[in-house]
């Protein structure tokens, strides 16, 4: 979910990488389930920062122009209206940009009371090592609506120092390494699966070739068979991973290695040796138990 390609269009299901990937630990006893307890914003998502009375999560939303460079005057402002009343319906509290992004509070160090998360809208951004150097500057989590969203849908925050795994505006033209990167797709569950196999892939490179014949260099697969999968074998220089491996390299925004995501074909083939050896072991067996009745 976070694509220049798709967002301006709003056309990505806003949900495709957080489907994979849990907000939170279920645990009740975990930390991020007590960050969703009852706090200072009257029980819901966003009202306490740690359960026990804790204050609530405090969020910036800019309204800067310079800052939300797809967005037209009137659309950024309808972007910064909705997703603030959504952030305080569900206990947070939203801090005035100029207050936290004043030269005299960014020169004299963090604002006089913490931010939690800035928030932009999803999208791809030419101007994103500005963007990350000013939520830096103020020690907070860079997140999109797209995973505001999520939370309050699962009711659960998560750790607010660990957002890179979860719907957040990312740099725009993709990931450098990936660029030379073309890929098939073989034997996964559904129609559907594919299709978030194919978002993805243009999220993690907009110009990613999805190729129809065989000139690609990495099979995503979901199981170890099909004729492309049998090409990719013969091949002997193609990357059989499965879809885990974009996955991974969206979280990292980088090209994650191959071999950590690579198709578990050996643990297959090795059942069946052990199922022709079964196969083979037992008329050994009947035979000479049959010939150990013989001679008694």
């Amino acid at each position: 979910s976070f694509f220049e390609i798709h967002f301006k269009n709003r056309s990505l299901p806003p949900r495709l990488i957080m489907a994979h990937i849990p907000v939170c630990d279920p645990s009740p006893d975990s930390p991020a389930a007590a960050m969703a307890t009852t706090g200072g914003g009257g029980g819901v998502v966003f009202g306490g920062g740690g359960g026990g009375g804790s204050p609530p999560f405090r969020f910036v939303v800019p309204d800067d122009p310079l800052l939300h460079s797809d967005l037209n005057a009137c659309d950024m402002a309808q972007f910064c209206a909705e997703t603030s009343e959504l952030i305080r319906q569900n206990g947070g509290i939203v801090v005035s940009y100029s207050q936290v992004a004043s030269s005299h509070l960014l020169s004299e160090g963090l604002p006089p009371e913490k931010i939690d998360y800035f928030v932009l809208a999803s999208s791809s951004y030419e101007n994103f090592d500005s963007i990350a150097k000013l939520a830096s500057q103020l020690n907070a989590a860079l997140v999109s609506d797209f995973w505001i969203e999520h939370v309050i849908e699962q009711n659960c925050v998560g750790d607010p120092n660990d957002v890179r795994i979860h719907h957040t505006p990312l740099p725009a033209g993709g990931i450098p390494a990936l660029a030379n990167v073309k890929i098939a797709i073989t034997a996964v569950k559904s129609r559907s699966v594919k299709d978030e196999i194919k978002a993805m892939a243009s999220v993690a490179y907009p110009t990613m070739e999805v190729c129809r014949d065989d000139t690609f260099t990495h099979l995503i697969a979901g199981e170890p068979r099909g004729k492309r999968y049998e090409a990719a074998t013969s091949r002997g220089d193609v990357h059989i991973v499965t879809p885990k491996w974009l996955e991974e390299c969206l979280r990292r925004w980088e090209r994650a290695p191959e071999e950590e995501f690579a198709l578990a074909v050996q643990e297959e083939e090795e059942e069946n040796e052990n199922e022709n050896e079964n196969e083979t072991a037992a008329p050994a067996a009947a035979e000479e138990k049959t010939a150990a009745l013989a001679a008694a």
